[in-house]
């Protein structure tokens, strides 16, 4: 459709039939909608939007989507209610006990929501990594939060298997993050 993005006016064209293919449940229509909002081509830029897409293109059974939106997820692009329904949302808030917080206590709140968020995208990457054909990406994007400790405590060992496990499934780029984690 339209050269897959491109420049000049045929982008917006190609949003418009990419937004139609996408409500006829078209899946890879939903992923093109959700990545072109996540990048404003042919459309605003609506990071909140791009996760609603991406969420229904996960329902589809896209594991570039749950990288994508794991991706959004750990660079704090969206909130956990751009992605999650309201009573998914407090349901896992109530289960840790977040809305006992108040207060002074607001910024231990804001840990417990990115914690959550975290989770949820490990839980994504997981999924993708898992999926009959495992996404490269979503293993390349997990091994750095294991390297770097972000939201999961820091394994370097796992984070080593992760790249390389990427590297063997065609990921190019997690071949360099590999290398220099071997020569640390």
């Amino acid at each position: 459709l339209n050269g897959l993005y491109g420049d000049g006016p045929d982008v917006h064209r190609a949003f418009r039939l990419f937004t139609k293919a996408a409500a006829q449940q078209q899946p890879q229509a939903t992923y093109h909608v959700a990545t072109m909002l996540r990048d404003g081509i042919g459309t605003d830029q609506s990071y909140p939007q791009a996760a609603k897409a991406y969420r229904k293109s996960i329902y589809q059974k896209n594991s570039n989507a749950m990288a994508d939106l794991a991706e959004l997820i750990i660079d704090g692009k969206v909130e956990r209610k751009d992605y999650c329904d309201n009573k998914e949302n407090q349901r896992e808030k109530q289960k840790i006990g977040i809305d006992l917080f108040i207060g002074d206590e607001e910024e231990e709140k804001k840990n417990f929501d990115h914690q959550i968020m975290i989770d949820d995208a490990v839980t994504l990457l997981e999924r993708a990594i898992a999926d009959k054909t495992p996404n490269n990406r979503a293993m390349a994007i997990l091994a750095r939060l294991y390297r770097d400790g972000n939201g999961v405590e820091k394994d370097i060992e796992k984070a080593i298997k992760l790249f390389t496990d990427a590297v063997n499934a065609g990921n190019e780029e997690a071949k360099e993050e590999l290398e220099q984690l071997k020569s640390d």
